[in-house]
């Protein structure tokens, strides 16, 4: 029977994960970085280089269009930030893309040596859902959290995940995921009230930021989405 491992932040992947390289990973980070990572795929992004380090972004290579974020916000002197907003086709179709953030793509980091790596947000729910199913494989749902804390928005939806799991017949000994279960489960069909008192959507209300709505979309992009040789390519290309 296969097993759920829920890491509540990227500092406790280390501690919580053993035989990584026998487990699929999938990485959540839905306010924004795993979000925006679909939605650039949804309008066309040829791929997308996750690092950790400013400067490995900002060194690329002349052919990347380079993504910034830290604090929330889009670092000077790059093309982009982290808002899905800003990934539109016009601005990404057919081109490669270099991403760093504050949370999201330290955890796609932290991950590597994983059997399989998964990126993941309401957008591509389902179809991750089906993939891991017909898989069969011990998981780790790896929350990216804020700053090395555990977040409700991660904590929610690897809760979602994690019930939609068990109910095909994993299994799980994981405290943190019977907790993401609990808080999932009182708070379904009601995310957004939940969400609205999270400290990273009070964090946009300052910054002027509204992407909740964007983020909490459901299933508008069908396909799986891969961390490959540390690379997300587009399924389409």
């Amino acid at each position: 029977m296969p097993s759920i491992t829920t890491v509540l932040s990227p500092a406790l992947f280390e501690h919580a994960v053993t035989d990584v390289d026998k487990k699929t990973v999938i990485i959540i980070d839905v306010l924004r970085a795993t979000t925006t990572i679909v939605v650039a795929m949804e309008n066309g992004a040829k791929s997308i280089l996750p690092v950790e380090e400013l400067s490995v972004a900002a060194n690329a290579g002349e052919s990347f269009l380079k993504a910034a974020e830290r604090q929330g916000q889009k670092v000077e002197g790059f093309d982009m930030g982290n808002s899905p907003k800003e990934y539109t086709q016009e601005n990404i179709s057919g081109r490669d893309i270099v991403l760093t953030t504050t949370n999201g793509t330290r955890a796609i980091v932290r991950a590597t040596g994983a059997n399989e790596i998964l990126v993941s947000s309401y957008r591509n729910l389902l179809a991750t859902y089906h993939y891991l199913v017909s898989q069969q494989c011990d998981l780790v749902l790896s929350c990216s959290g804020w700053k090395n804390q555990t977040n409700i928005e991660d904590t929610l939806f690897a809760g979602e995940l994690a019930s939609m799991l068990i109910q095909t017949g994993f299994d799980t000994d994981n405290d943190a995921t019977h907790l993401a279960v609990s808080l999932f489960e009182n708070h379904k069909n009601n995310e957004k009230k939940l969400l609205n008192q999270a400290s990273h959507v009070k964090r946009f209300e300052k910054l002027g930021v509204n992407d909740l709505d964007v983020c909490l979309m459901r299933d508008t992009y069908s396909e799986v989405l891969r961390v490959h040789d540390g690379v997300i390519r587009n399924p389409m290309f």
